[in-house]
């Protein structure tokens, strides 16, 4: 073995280092036992490296890894920080490892449950290595190399909290540093594909996914890392069990769970048995499912009190037990247990190990607990589970900042048995006779509307296609309506299962004043408005507000400011859009204001004030092809500009509407999650946005708005001003199916 002399003259061990660092021998020592893998005799000899050390910083740092390989998050991150600091005030003798500590620290906060602050420190540690890189260009290598690691682990975050496009965007970033330096590190891309390969999954990329599990397999077996193998057979698994090409799934799912449970990570393990019971209910193996289910029960006390895993359990256990013959109250104990777990483990950030599939089963839960409650009659309740887990998916997948009001609210109450529709009744009790809310979900086997009323709910069903390809066929065809609506296909563009549907509920409708209709998922792609007036509803009767979920309502009751600023910019066909804006703001007087020919900072200067405030530039939806993502670029005088990028965070604009082409066009994915421009005016504080399921017609949009600006400033409320300029269109000869059912006024408001 070397002297400590002859380790710090040779130039080969020395290289690594910055020119003049010493190292000390029990430093070496330390270093040798983590390099062996002898985590517990490392953490002392690194521990008690001495302050006035020249390795002081750099031990404190690989402390901090030891820890947070043991699971001891907390010690992990003090030890992270303290050597960032030290080397902030010292100097770093080894680049590449300051990288590695700044993501050790993102990491091990996140470890903690604390995603969101995570996400800051990994941004930094990616801006911490490109920085050094610019300072020690001789360590340029491998500091790029550390900074793909923490593109991993904050790709690996984002997927976690379910910002699954950004996360997309980190994973693929690492994925091409790991690809330019294959020659040299293969670390991390067997990970790396495995993270990439879950998001694409929850994205339902299938294809993608299934191809970068292939290549992240071959990859971990070289290296022999059995855990990460395990890792990539779980992700097929949970992608499709017949993809498994080798082992028996339960087999795999079983040994991993053990593996994780002796190893102390009782979280990971009881995941992995959930995972193993959900499959066994697709399968139909309840014996093995109730295994799988006591397996899990057994090693509950274990879990960390935030832990979701419990409550994630509570579904193929109450699915479980019906296949076996339990009673409803049984399996109605169960999903209704679950259904607290889920609302008090919310409360507290979660561990977040798998929590995009954790997030679905939460959906699937509340959805599976609704269809229960209304097989036994118990329609407010159902409703209100139904509604209690919309309101969860929103504030996990849209909104983060409402889920301590979501979760505070309990809906479920205290009792065991029972769903508190104390919330439902509340809202009831603002209705008029006569005067109804439509709630549209995908219960299965069926479809189902819950109308509401002051004093009373019903249901109103039709089964859906038995057959899964018949199913997914539905689906499939909800999915293209806006696309045929724009291209002028008329009625046929609803599939039949929707025209019988709407008939069903139109004789159950009769002479109600709907106030709001609320769509589940993709039910937002149907024009129900237009649907009933179709089939023989007055206009009068039919609402102008489409919502994300009924125990979302603002109840609050400002009154809108008959002032308004429309800004235009540019052509849409043969259609001016400044005059668009012009004779908008025209009708309010002295009231309107318009800024023709306006650029980005005009629009975000508008939108934060309290008015009515209207944008008539053409709006483009880019779509990047690697990531599916789209955004909505407008074309305003400054150029062409990223929607997300002209919108602040904050506004103050009761009513925003989009006018124009693309500018206005949103979608609501099948977990609920609303995606574009005007989704994201009504979470900034919008309490209406009048946007479009599908690009509007110019001219449409240009006689529209000047009857609907009218309205507005001669005093009428904006259901009436929305309503009425609809009739006014139908009078005017604009069709029903191309024109009239492409405006919707969203918000959390009725």
């Amino acid at each position: 073995m070397l002297s400590i002399e002859q380790i710090n003259a040779n130039p080969e061990i020395m290289r690594h280092y910055t020119p003049g660092h010493q190292l000390t021998l029990n430093y070496i020592e330390g270093m040798q036992e983590l390099a062996e893998g002898r985590l517990h005799d490392a953490l002392p000899l690194l521990e008690s490296e001495s302050a006035d050390s020249p390795c002081y910083g750099l031990a404190r740092g690989n402390s901090g890894l030891v820890l947070l390989h043991l699971g001891q998050y907390q010690q992990s991150e003090q030890r992270s920080s303290e050597a960032i600091d030290h080397f902030d005030k010292y100097g770093c003798p080894h680049p590449p490892s300051c990288a590695q500590f700044a993501r050790n620290l993102g990491e091990s906060v996140s470890r903690q449950g604390r995603q969101h602050e995570a996400i800051r420190f990994l941004n930094k540690a990616v801006g911490y290595a490109r920085k050094l890189m610019e300072i020690f260009p001789d360590f340029a290598e491998d500091l790029e190399i550390e900074s793909g690691h923490a593109f991993n682990s904050w790709g690996g975050t984002l997927l976690e909290i379910g910002n699954l496009h950004a996360s997309i965007d980190c994973l693929r970033a690492a994925l091409d540093i790991y690809r330019k330096y294959a020659h040299r590190n293969r670390v991390g891309m067997a990970e790396t594909l495995t993270n990439y390969g879950l998001v694409l999954t929850e994205l339902g990329r299938f294809n993608d996914a299934w191809m970068a599990l292939q290549e992240a397999l071959p990859i971990a077996r070289h290296a022999n890392d059995q855990n990460q193998i395990r890792r990539i057979q779980i992700a097929i698994i949970r992608l499709d069990p017949l993809l498994l090409t080798d082992g028996d799934p339960y087999v795999i799912l079983e040994e991993a769970a053990a593996e994780a449970q002796n190893q102390g990570r009782f979280s990971t393990a009881y995941i992995r048995r959930c995972i193993k019971a959900t499959l066994a209910v697709d399968r139909g193996d309840v014996a093995v499912g109730n295994q799988a289910v006591a397996a899990a029960i057994r090693i509950e006390s274990n879990l960390d009190s935030s832990d979701p895993s419990p409550a994630r359990l509570r579904l193929p256990m109450a699915q479980l037990r019906e296949a076996a013959g339990a009673s409803i109250d049984e399996v109605l104990n169960i999903l209704i247990t679950g259904a607290h777990l889920w609302f008090e483990r919310l409360r507290k950030p979660s561990i977040g190990e798998d929590f995009r599939a954790a997030s679905y089963t939460m959906h699937e839960h509340f959805r599976f607990l609704s269809r229960k409650l209304i097989e036994t009659g118990r329609l407010d309740e159902a409703l209100t589970a139904f509604e209690a887990g919309r309101a969860l998916g929103y504030s996990i997948e849209v909104d983060p900042s409402i889920m301590g009001r979501i979760v505070n609210s309990n809906h479920l109450g205290e009792r065991a048995d029972a769903v508190d529709c104390t919330h439902l009744r509340s809202i009831q009790s603002e209705l008029k006779d006569q005067e109804a809310i439509l709630v549209i979900a995908f219960l299965p086997p069926d479809l189902v509307a819950f109308i509401v009323k002051s004093e009373s709910i019903q249901t109103v069903s039709l089964p859906l296609p038995d057959d899964s390809t018949a199913n997914q066929s539905l689906l499939n065809e909800i999915r293209l309506i806006p696309g045929k609506l724009h291209k002028d296909v008329g009625e046929s563009a609803l599939p039949q299962f929707i025209h019988d549907f709407g008939a069903k509920l139109r004789g159950e409708i009769g002479g109600l004043m709907i106030k709001a209709i609320l769509p589940n998922s993709i039910l937002h792609n149907v024009p129900w408005r237009a649907l009933f007036h179709h089939l023989g509803i007055p206009w009068d009767q039919l609402p102008c507000t489409t919502g994300f979920g009924l125990l979302l309502h603002d109840r609050q009751t400002r009154v809108i400011k008959r002032a308004c600023t429309a800004l235009g910019n540019g052509s849409a066909g043969a259609v001016d859009l400044n005059t668009e804006a012009r004779v908008f703001a025209e009708a309010f007087g002295a009231d309107g204001h318009f800024v023709l020919d306006c650029n980005s900072r005009d629009i975000e200067a508008a939108i934060c004030r309290e008015h009515i405030v209207l944008v008539s530039c053409h709006g483009e939806l880019k779509e990047d092809w690697n990531t599916g993502q789209k955004t909505l670029f407008l074309e305003v005088k400054d150029g062409s500009k990223a929607a997300n990028d002209i919108f602040p965070d904050q506004i103050k604009s009761d009513v925003v509407v989009l006018s124009a082409c693309n500018s206005g066009v949103y979608e609501v994915t099948w977990s609920d999650y609303p995606v574009g421009a005007a989704p994201d005016l009504i979470k900034a504080g919008a309490r209406y946005c009048v946007c479009a399921r599908f690009p509007v017609g110019a001219a449409y949009a240009a006689a529209f708005m000047k009857q609907f600006g009218e309205q507005l400033a001669g005093g009428a409320e904006l259901a009436s001003a929305f309503i009425y300029s609809l009739k006014e269109m139908e009078t005017q000869g604009f069709e029903l199916w191309k024109d009239l059912a492409c405006l919707e006024v969203v918000g959390r408001a009725f």
